[in-house]
Order: C-alpha cells, then structure tokens, then sequence
C-alpha cells in the first residue's frame, strides 16, 4: 500500500511531504530545535526574543511592512511560536503560492538581521505579553504545579515568556550566536500539506534551503527535583481547580506503542463528553462544569493528570470520586465492546 505521506532528507534538513489533491490550499511549518529548555538557569527569554525579531527585518524584507506586503500580494498568511522544547515558523494560503510560502519561511528563518532599533519596541511588546500570562489564574495555578512536579528552577517549569529585564540585555551578538547554533537545516522539520507537486517542491526546497552543515541540537535532560506531594494554590475565586497527577516517562523515553496506549487510556478515562469521568462527575452527579484526563509530555519526564473544575463546597466530593473513578477504572477495564 502507498503511503499518502513521504518523508525524505534534502541538504540535510528533513521534508515531511503530504500532497493532498483537489484542495488548492497549502500549509508549511519549519520546526526548530530550540527554545526555553535550552537556557538552564534563573535567566531565560532570548529565543522568544529572537523569533520577535525574525519579523522585523531580513534580507529580503529591509522592514515589516515589506515583509506584509510581499504577504498580502501572494496571499499568504504567517506566524511563529516558541515552547520550551521547539520553535516554529509556518505559512498557509493558496497552492499556487508555493514558492512564495517556503521563500518567506526560508527567509524569516534564516535570513534574519535583528535590528536593534526594534529591540526596545519588541521589549515592550513581549513585557505585555508577559503580563497577559500572569493575569490568568489557570497560568499562575499551572505554573506552580509545574514546579510542584519538576522542581523550582527546572528547565519543564520555565514559563513562555520569560523575564523581560533579561531580554532588554541582550545584544544582537547574543541572538546571532543563538541563531548560528540552532537555526541550521541539520536541526530543522519541513512539513508541508495540501495540493502541490511533490517533485516540483523537492526542487523548490532544494533551491531555497541550502547546506547549512549543522548539528542535531539534542533536547535538554535535566533531573527532576519534586516539591511536595500536596500542592495548596489559593486565589480569591470562587471556584476550585482539583489536579491530581502521577508522573510518567517522557515520549522520548517510551516505545511509540505505549504512547497510543496512554493516549486510548486518557480519551477513555476524560477525553469526550462520554468519558468515565464525564459521565460519573458531571452528568451523574452534577459535581463539577468540566472534568478531563490528559498525558502532560515533555520530551524527558511528564505527568497524567485528572482535573475537575467545581465550586468550594464540592471540592472534596468531587476529588474523591475523581479518585475513585480512576482506580476502579485501573482494576476493572470496561468491557470490550465498549472500547471497541
């Protein structure tokens, strides 16, 4: 049987390929080795710095509104994000603008100047951010059970964005050393999907990317440093948020197999309006407005955690039978035609 997909190497930088015909629209994303996970220690934030500036200025787009025009005249829409473990730049619009598409990621990628004229605007710009973050009480409760579960100053409980007085020291040699480490083909995805030629793009891609002669970055592996068992997070809302988490290997550490055993497991346990805990904690015992079970991964550690949404007074109901509809799950499996 042909596979819909291929996946090939081309000057040294891997191609994911998924020609899909009959739909003129076209997606391509360039993942990165990169991010926070690479800056251990109290100080982080220049990646999310870096990819800021990769808008500002390349050397085929001398200033933004440039770079917006070429944008709008091919019909192309683009952005980029940063994580702890991986950046990405993408682009989607019509399949006729292929070229265009990869010009733009290529360039955006690896053609940026980092002008440091934008640097103060981008440091206000990503100061709000910032705040933006810190304002939701799910981010300040998330972030605290991260460091609840790897440890105070583990790369895993780094927040997006990170300290905007430490980005406001950064020079454009820090992020051109940066930029020459990580951003190479050899560290480096290209997908792309939707209706294109797949020989016609390998040419394309051949053309644009050239040989960068770089090295696979590896992701970071730090130990873990657990805090205690019971994390208390106390706000002035009037609802309560019940986590409870049981640490697990990280997707690089386990067989691809028991990644889609977990995953199965999670949608069965809270993944669906007709999950276990759904069913138990909301439509029959109106505890809670929202109930789940999901695997949080990173590549080297993670967690599965049960959560429940609900009011004060039900908070200790609410995690007793969150607790319970998980272990009785674990020792009585349902039945087949149910998981079938």
């Amino acid at each position: 049987m042909t596979k819909p997909y291929e996946v090939t190497t081309i000057n040294g930088l891997k191609v994911a390929l998924y020609p899909i015909k009959g739909f003129p629209a076209l997606k391509a994303q360039l993942l990165f080795h990169a991010g926070s996970s690479y800056e251990p220690g109290n100080r982080w934030g220049a990646y999310h710095f870096l990819y800021h500036l990769c808008f500002e200025q390349t050397k085929l787009f001398p200033d933004r509104t440039q770079l917006e025009l070429y944008k709008e005249e091919y019909g192309l829409n683009s952005n980029a994000s940063t994580g702890g473990d991986t950046m990405d730049f993408y682009t989607y619009g019509p399949s006729r603008s292929q070229e265009q598409a990869l010009t733009l990621l290529n360039e955006l990628a690896f053609n940026p100047i980092f002008p440091p004229s934008a640097y103060d605007k981008q440091v206000n710009i990503i100061t709000q951010e910032i705040k933006g973050y810190w304002d939701k009480p799910s981010f300040r409760f998330g972030r605290s059970i991260d460091k609840q579960i790897y440890g105070d100053n583990h790369i895993y409980a780094h927040d997006p964005g990170g300290q905007a007085e430490f980005i406001a020291t950064l020079t454009q040699k820090d992020l051109q050393k940066i930029h020459l480490a990580h951003f190479k083909n050899e560290n480096a995805l290209l997908s792309l999907v939707g209706e294109f030629e797949p020989q016609k793009v390998k040419v394309l891609i051949e053309k644009l990317f050239v040989t960068s002669g770089g090295l696979l970055q590896p992701t970071p592996n730090f130990p873990t440093q657990p805090q205690e068992k019971l994390n208390i997070h106390a706000e002035e809302v009037e609802q309560d948020k019940i986590s409870l988490l049981w640490p697990r290997p990280g997707f690089l550490d386990i067989p691809f197999i028991d990644r889609q055993k977990f995953r199965l497991g999670s949608y069965i346990l809270g993944g669906s309006s007709r999950s276990l805990l759904n069913t138990r904690l909301r439509e029959q015992l109106n505890l809670v407005y929202a109930t789940g079970f999901s695997p949080s991964t990173r590549p080297h550690a993670g967690v599965f955690e049960a959560w429940a949404a609900t009011t004060p007074e039900s908070t200790q109901r609410a995690g007793d039978e969150l607790r319970q509809t998980i272990y009785k799950f674990l020792e009585k499996p349902i039945d087949n035609q149910l998981f079938q």
